[in-house]
């Protein structure tokens, strides 16, 4: 009798993997002043099976990104107000948005603020781009649908 109490025990402390099917969709955070932008990266990523929260600010994106706790930021660089920099600081700097990735997405031409982007983010990509890079990258970080 004993023993038959203490068998649920062994199960409850067992590891269990749910099946692809029921594990949630990554979820991204797209944060870009241009909302067309935004509307469609949301839009073609969702086919791949990804949640795509966007914000058109840099405020909005960082309360974005911790309320939400994403698998991947993407952060335009020039935006007004808070820039991509500004926010990638904030960014590292709380404690549950430390460690998530980072792509830099930006058509600035100035050398030094594209490096320096790069050097501070987890990946750098140039606007514009082809949806195809943009896939080519996110797989880097995140399994897509």
């Amino acid at each position: 009798m004993d023993e038959m109490l203490r068998a649920p025990e062994a199960v409850c402390s067992s590891r269990v993997t749910l099946p692809s099917a029921v594990r949630s969709a990554p979820t991204i955070v797209c944060i870009d002043d241009d909302a067309e932008i935004a509307r469609i990266w949301q839009m073609r990523l969702s086919r791949f099976g990804v949640n795509v929260v966007c914000a058109t600010n840099g405020e909005d994106g960082f309360v974005a990104a911790v309320e939400k706790r994403p698998d991947l930021i993407l952060l335009d660089l020039c935006m007004p107000g808070q820039d991509g920099r500004q926010v990638l600081a904030r960014l590292r700097q709380h404690p549950s948005t430390r460690e998530i990735p980072v792509l830099m997405l930006t058509g600035d031409t100035h050398s030094a603020r594209r490096r320096n982007a790069h050097e501070e983010a987890d990946d750098y990509l140039s606007k514009p781009l082809s949806f195809s890079q943009l896939i080519e990258k996110l797989q880097a970080y995140i399994t897509l649908g």
